[in-house]
């Protein structure tokens, strides 16, 4: 068995389980060429951790913003999946296979130097992924973002494409916090207040990124 059919097994097998089950507290992206090529890279491979979240896992095992996750656990982490699944999602899958407590080999590529770092799992602070409009979303916890209504509102953590989510101009990494004016805590919230309102087909909604709230207007009609 080649290893990329390997890893597209255990992208497989990883997929049927509840993505929240333990954290390792990063925020990453898929490498593009142009953004490998600056990294020192022949060709995109892994993904480029953009956050590290304050207190997690990857913030005690000492992980950085630049940092390149070439590989977890020994099975290398591509840039773009062969179902399509964004890095973010591919890598918190993958984690999904490993339980609370356990080490996670991590790979790294850091200012063109390749290391390896243990990471000690912990329990998902975050809840189930909700789906709406394109959206998945889930809820925010401690150490997401800045601010005293930090753990309130819902994370956009993946887009559909095409989407009403996507079409609206909402970002992965938005955080929901208004729903035509009315407040939402987490997720089912916003998915309730969204449904509440389908019949009038367009929906202004406050979303929170890096730090500047903004407007963007969803068509629920659909």
């Amino acid at each position: 068995m080649t290893g990329r059919k390997r890893d597209q097994e255990i992208d497989a097998r990883a997929s049927q389980l509840p993505p929240t089950r333990v954290w390792i507290g990063i925020q990453v992206q898929a490498l593009n060429k142009a953004l490998a090529l600056t990294l020192g890279l022949r060709r995109p491979k892994g993904a480029i951790v953009t956050d590290v979240f304050a207190g997690a896992p990857a913030d005690d095992a000492g992980l950085l913003p630049g940092d390149v996750v070439l590989a977890l656990g020994g099975q290398d982490l591509e840039s773009e999946s062969p179902s399509g699944d964004s890095a973010s999602l591919v890598l918190s899958r993958r984690a999904a296979l490993h339980a609370p407590g356990e080490k996670l080999r991590l790979e790294l590529l850091r200012k063109g130097r390749r290391r390896t770092i243990s990471v000690t799992l912990q329990t998902s602070p975050w809840h189930g992924f909700t789906s709406t409009c394109g959206m998945t979303l889930q809820c925010g916890f401690p150490g997401f973002s800045e601010g005293r209504d930090r753990n309130s509102g819902a994370v956009v953590v993946d887009l559909d494409s095409p989407g009403a989510g996507e079409s609206a101009g909402v970002l992965r990494g938005d955080v929901i916090v208004d729903v035509n004016g009315r407040a939402v805590a987490n997720p089912e919230q916003v998915v309730r207040e969204l449904r509440r309102r389908r019949k009038a087909g367009l929906v202004r909604v406050r979303v929170r990124r890096n730090g500047v709230h903004r407007f963007v207007v969803l068509d629920v009609s659909a």
